[in-house]
């Protein structure tokens, strides 16, 4: 029956088929429309997630920049320590530096009075003899004290 209604009106059916045509045409513009809009739309977004990549890596090199700058400022840090070290070692050396030149010049100053008393010793008599070389036992025995 449907072949006999298709059949029987063929003016209908041409009419059909130019309104579908014409609505196949509509829908084919509409979806390149619809396509070209999802190509700006999308070109925009690419764009903006290109500036924004930009962005991090201008981001990263800054980083790596910083990191630069505080590695050689480490290695200044460091530096540095090694010189306060060695400057407290020194310090250490010069704090005991008056101690030890006291020590020197006591021992210098008993050398001198034992040198004496050995030659007072030779030009006098023996109690005065004896005397010095008590004198003499003194000045060895602080020597060794010091």
């Amino acid at each position: 029956m449907a072949t006999a209604a298709t059949g029987s009106n063929p003016e209908l059916t041409q009419e059909a088929r130019q309104g579908l045509g014409k609505a196949a045409l509509i829908v084919a513009l509409l979806a390149v429309v619809l396509m070209v809009v999802f190509f700006f739309s999308l070109r925009q977004n690419i764009a903006t997630i290109n500036n924004q990549v930009k962005g991090v890596t201008g981001a990263e090199e800054a980083v790596q920049t910083m990191q630069g700058k505080v590695d050689a400022m480490e290695s200044q840090v460091a530096d540095l320590d090694e010189q306060v070290q060695s400057l407290n070692q020194a310090m250490d050396k010069v704090e005991g530096l008056p101690e030890e030149t006291k020590r020197i010049v006591y021992e210098s100053m008993m050398d001198d009075m034992a040198q004496k008393a050995d030659m007072l010793g030779q030009q006098l008599d023996g109690a005065a003899q004896e005397k010095l070389a008590e004198v003499n036992k003194i000045l060895e025995e602080l020597k060794k004290d010091l």
